[in-house]
């Protein structure tokens, strides 16, 4: 039996919903939100692969820029997806470590006349058509050296969250 094979003949496909960046060790994801803008999930540890991402998506915009955690696998690509693009909030784990990576990440957030936001656990907002409930356990403020002794505590103290869009969900 053969099976016909479909091939898109652009890339992104038309009305595509979710990308996975090619962004070595680490992660850069995109959620659609409209002509040319995006949500970006990290953005890796290279500049160039995000950006080279978000311009073969056509991405222009960034509504909003999630940044999980501050590991350098999650965010030394910032710049990359910055660069000559219109960025919403940036939003950010409220442990703040480790502190040479996150100084440098707000300071290139203020250059790009973005804003850092700490997520509110349990908070939903909309961005786009996305609905986007944070799924952070409330608690007591990030007690570094509790997280620090079950593992790694910016990995530990991690945005997680839930978008939804119609039946497509992203966790």
């Amino acid at each position: 039996m053969v099976l016909p094979a479909r091939y898109a003949t652009a890339w992104p496909p038309a009305h595509w919903l979710v990308e996975a960046c090619d962004v070595g060790q680490g992660d850069g994801l995109l959620l659609n939100t409209g002509r040319a803008s995006a949500i970006l999930v990290d953005a890796g540890p290279d500049a160039r692969l995000i950006d080279r991402c978000l311009r073969d998506a056509g991405i222009t915009t960034l509504d909003a820029v999630v940044l999980t955690h501050f590991h350098a696998d999650h965010v030394d690509g910032l710049q990359g997806a910055l660069r000559h693009r219109r960025v919403g909030p940036v939003l950010v784990s409220s442990l703040l470590e480790p502190a040479p990576q996150f100084e440098r990440i707000s300071a290139l957030v203020a250059q790009s006349d973005g804003q850092l936001v700490s997520v509110v656990p349990r908070s939903t907002t909309t961005i786009g058509s996305w609905q986007i409930h944070d799924l952070t356990p409330a608690a007591e403020p990030m007690n570094a050296a509790r997280l620090e002794s079950q593992g790694s505590a910016p990995n530990n103290s991690s945005v997680v969250f839930l978008a939804q869009q119609g039946v497509v969900r992203v966790l």
